[in-house]
């Protein structure tokens, strides 16, 4: 372990993402930005828009690039990366909130994991926040490990209970972002499990990772149409995009790659968003296309699948029994 806090010429390059549904945030974002984050830095922007391309915004001081249409998250990260010229890359959602960014943060580890908040109607912990307090000296700021000790600082065999499945708590150095995106294909039209997959790689290719504990983001849960209690299919068929390609890359580049995305999860995940739906059998439907009938059958009894209603079990129960007709 190590313990410092070093004032250095550290540089941050800041990528974020946006599209026709949220351009109109980042002037706000870009604000928010520039008045918290006292490290210096970069913003490198990447328009996805489509319908809205033409309409004037004030993006200053941002650099903006596109390829002409809506890439997606996981295309748009992986095209960034080549017009940043940090030391660490840091990926951020356009909806979201900078919380601080002090001056003396400067790291050598390959990989900084900090803290975030959640907010939905009320600021909350995550349960990463908890799960790290199991492992860490929470009073000391930075926690410096190798990536072999990693599996001393997880909880239940899980690496994003301390780590998190999310881009946004990470700073990860360019060079082994670089190094890491050389090998992914272009153009990949990526939702589902996209930032997921980039952490695993970032977490599981990083050979020096530090955990600080200062809280730098803060995740709108309440902007995230992802989470919300009732969804359209046309949003279910969105958030499931490229589910069964994000599944394939997952086993490509691990080789344990249920460690890092558990089929279990994934498929209760999706059921349950599907009976959020108007239509549980069209979205049910479409998992087929990423899912085998035994992945599904499997997860009837699943955690995350207690709030179903008695009627929607059934509807579950009888969906899964007609495909093995």
């Amino acid at each position: 372990m190590a313990v410092y806090a070093v004032v250095g010429n550290m540089l941050v390059s800041i990528i974020s993402v946006f599209c026709d549904n949220d351009y109109k945030m980042v002037p706000k974002l870009l604000q928010n930005i520039e008045e918290k984050v006292k490290v210096p830095h970069e913003i490198i922007l990447i328009d996805n828009r489509e319908k809205f391309k033409d309409d004037p915004a004030d993006f200053y001081p941002a650099t903006i690039f596109s390829k002409g249409c809506n890439t997606y998250q996981f295309e748009a990260r992986r095209f960034a990366v080549q017009y940043c010229n940090g030391d660490y890359i840091w990926f951020i959602d356009s909806d979201d909130t900078i919380l601080s960014v002090k001056s003396d943060l400067d790291f050598t580890e390959d990989l900084i994991l900090f803290n975030h908040a959640n907010y939905t109607s009320l600021i909350s912990l995550p349960p990463t926040w908890y799960f790290r307090k199991q492992v860490l000296n929470t009073k000391q700021r930075f926690t410096s490990i190798t990536r072999n000790q990693l599996d001393s600082y997880i909880v239940n065999h899980d690496p994003f209970t301390t780590c998190c499945c999310t881009l946004w708590n990470k700073w990860i150095k360019k060079d082994l972002v670089s190094s890491i995106i050389k090998d992914i294909p272009e153009g990949l039209e990526i939702v589902a499990s996209e930032d997921v997959l980039y952490s695993a790689l970032f977490i599981d290719r990083s050979k020096t990772i530090c955990f600080c504990n200062d809280t730098i983001y803060l995740y709108r849960e309440d902007l995230s149409k992802g989470f919300n209690s009732k969804i359209t299919t046309d949003r279910f068929f969105h958030i499931i995009k490229g589910r069964k390609l994000s599944r394939e890359l997952f086993r490509r580049y691990f080789d344990n790659p249920e460690y890092w995305d558990n089929t279990d999860v994934s498929a209760a995940y999706f059921v349950y968003k599907a009976f959020s739906t108007s239509d549980a059998e069209i979205c049910l439907k479409e998992m087929l296309n990423h899912f085998s009938v035994e992945e599904i059958s499997k997860v009837q009894n699943h955690i995350w699948l207690e709030p179903l209603s008695q009627d929607q079990k059934e509807t579950l129960g009888k969906f899964i029994a007609e495909q093995n007709l």
